[in-house]
């Protein structure tokens, strides 16, 4: 084998593992970019002393949550019906409807940012009771909400509580 041979041929190898570790640090590099804006949706329940209870949504993720679709539930049924009559009818079906609530409903293609947060229902008590508090408390853990969202990158998650 001739010196340029060898040349040639360790040309060709360096060139090789330089390409092989350019593609390796572009696949590194788009996995890290998508775990940077990579959202995490939380609903949380808490016990408020005047409302009994409220619910909302927080994007506690490090990227926008693009929403993709919304669900209600009471008992693992969907309740179905636009968007304010579904929180009606799943109010009703708790059997809360001498309560008025305020309520958020996410819509498809609606962004939240990184940190955003939104009550989804809350009752508007005027002059409550310990017993009003009580019952709402009590039955609204079988009230489900569901969430399908994406991140930028087109990532799907699903949050439900």
């Amino acid at each position: 084998m001739t010196q340029e041979m060898i040349v040639s041929i360790a040309s060709v190898v360096i060139a090789l593992s330089a390409s092989a570790a350019t593609i390796w640090q572009a696949v590194l590099t788009r996995r890290h970019n998508r775990l940077s804006v990579r959202p995490h949706l939380r609903i949380d329940r808490s016990e408020v002393d005047v409302e009994g209870i409220k619910i909302s949504v927080l994007n506690t993720g490090v990227g926008p949550a693009i929403v993709e679709s919304f669900q209600i539930k009471v008992d693992n049924e969907v309740i179905e019906g636009n968007l304010f009559s579904r929180m009606q009818n799943a109010w009703t079906k708790l059997g809360l409807q001498q309560y008025n609530f305020e309520a958020y409903f996410p819509v498809a293609q609606e962004a939240f940012g990184v940190g955003e947060c939104q009550i989804l229902i809350v009752p508007r008590l005027t002059k409550p009771s310990a017993q009003d508090i009580e019952r709402i408390r009590s039955v609204v853990p079988r009230l489900t909400f569901t969430i399908g969202y994406t991140s930028i990158y087109g990532d799907q998650f699903l949050v439900e509580r």
